[in-house]
């Protein structure tokens, strides 16, 4: 009895790390970096208390905790700090080939960007019969929720900007969708 009362509580840790790594980590590696954790500090506890005795159970009980304990926490590591960082870098590079003037040939519209620190900036304007005609002002902006397209169109929405969340990118070609 007192030995499946043992093993009951890594199995609940495990569960919760489960439930956790689902709902906050939404990665089948995150979620298996969570159940993997409690049952690795749960074996390091256990290996504590038989290592007290000086037994080789408790020797292989350390060392099993060590390994469930460092090797989930470097998963779950890398996947909350090292690859978001190194995504939102290379879509952050990806933008830069927007900065520049571009020109529509016939049509006289005319789009320039530039970088100004973490995000884009851009503006719209039309040149007709050396008159220029302002048409909207332009940002591109990275947060840890995505890359959002935010124009402000002066004469819609009551002069207000409109986020538009990325959903695809590929060279100069971007799929947004508005929240609103």
């Amino acid at each position: 009895m007192g030995r499946l009362k043992l093993m009951t509580v890594p199995m609940i840790l495990c569960f919760i790390g489960a439930v956790v790594g689902i709902l906050l980590v939404k990665n089948i590696m995150g979620v298996i970096a969570c159940t993997l954790l409690p049952f690795g500090v749960y074996t390091l506890i256990i290996g504590e208390v038989y290592s007290t005795s000086g037994t080789l159970r408790g020797i292989k009980a350390r060392l099993t905790g060590l390994l469930f304990t460092a090797l989930p926490a470097w998963i779950l590591y890398s996947i909350l700090w090292l690859i978001p960082s190194e995504q939102l870098r290379a879509e952050s590079d990806s933008y830069n080939q927007w900065v520049g003037t571009w020109r529509e040939v016939n049509s006289g519209l005319i789009e320039e960007w530039k970088r100004e620190e973490s995000f884009l900036v851009g503006k719209n304007y039309r040149v007709s019969n050396q008159d220029t005609t302002f048409l909207e002002s332009l940002h591109v902006y990275l947060s840890d929720s995505g890359t959002f397209y935010v124009p402000t169109v002066f004469d819609q929405n009551d002069g207000k900007p409109i986020p538009f969340k990325n959903l695809f990118g590929y060279n100069y070609i971007c799929i947004c969708k508005s929240s609103t």
